[in-house]
């Protein structure tokens, strides 16, 4: 897992909570390792890591190399991002600033990819033991029509097109983000157009931001006038009581 931190202050607090995470898992932390940095380095982390019985190491001052295999898989995850972010109907793609979500789909895909030589094995299943389900990620950034629970009358369309922003980390469904309105929807009664990566674009009559589909009333073919309906889409059964976005309970 990833965690986006507002300061390095917060560093003891992901530690917690990746360690809370693994625990959950049945996995056990015995030792952690990292670089030379002060947050790292606290009396609290310090003491937190004595009172729990973890090894903590950091590698020598100034000598990068030794943080190497974390190093890497940023460089990878960080390229993974920057190539969800370009692409897409529009030239422009997905404004940088959602860059996070862009890392957060490539760390989550990565750890369900077959090793090469080990097809049966992936990195998820080595550290938990838990065969994923794969079949849960879709493409990111692409267009997905969530199912609208609170409308206001009946005659209001049951869905709108929105860009899909990933699985939800707390919550058994996918993450919806509607431009216009800035309004993100997490369910998991969706139907996503996979070939359609829209992006958010500006209207140039009111100036606010907008994502507009190649076919907006969805996948079905149907024109542009026609309002967007909801329908489920049948080939992924996602578990609702679930709050594991790789695990399929049903396993």
């Amino acid at each position: 897992r990833c965690y986006l931190l507002p300061s390095k202050d917060k560093v003891y607090d992901a530690i917690c909570i990746h360690d809370a995470w693994c625990e959950s898992k049945g996995v056990c932390n015995k030792r952690y390792h990292c670089d030379n940095a002060k947050e790292h380095k606290s009396t609290k982390m310090l003491a937190w890591m004595v009172d729990k019985g973890k090894r903590f190491t950091t590698i020598s001052p100034r000598v990068s190399r030794q943080n190497g295999t974390c190093e890497r898989r940023f460089r990878i995850h960080a390229r993974g991002m920057r190539a969800a972010l370009r692409c897409g109907n529009q030239t422009s793609g997905m404004p940088a600033c959602f860059w996070w979500d862009g890392f957060r789909a490539s760390v989550m895909t990565s750890a369900v990819i077959p090793q090469k030589g080990d097809p049966d094995q992936c990195p998820w299943k080595l550290f938990t033991g838990e065969t994923p389900n794969a079949t849960v990620f879709r493409v990111p950034f692409c267009l997905v029509y969530p199912k609208l629970i609170d409308r206001k009358t009946k005659a209001e369309d049951q869905s709108i097109p929105c860009i899909h922003m990933g699985r939800s980390l707390d919550q058994s469904g996918y993450r919806c983000l509607d431009p216009a309105t800035w309004t993100e929807y997490v369910t998991p009664h969706c139907r996503f157009v996979e070939s359609d990566r829209p992006g958010i674009t500006v209207d140039p009559s009111t100036g606010r931001p907008q994502c507009v589909p190649r076919n907006p009333a969805g996948s079905r073919g149907s024109t542009a006038l026609e309002p967007a309906r909801w329908e489920p889409d049948l080939r992924v059964q996602i578990d609702p009581d679930s709050t594991d976005p790789f695990v399929d309970e049903d396993d």
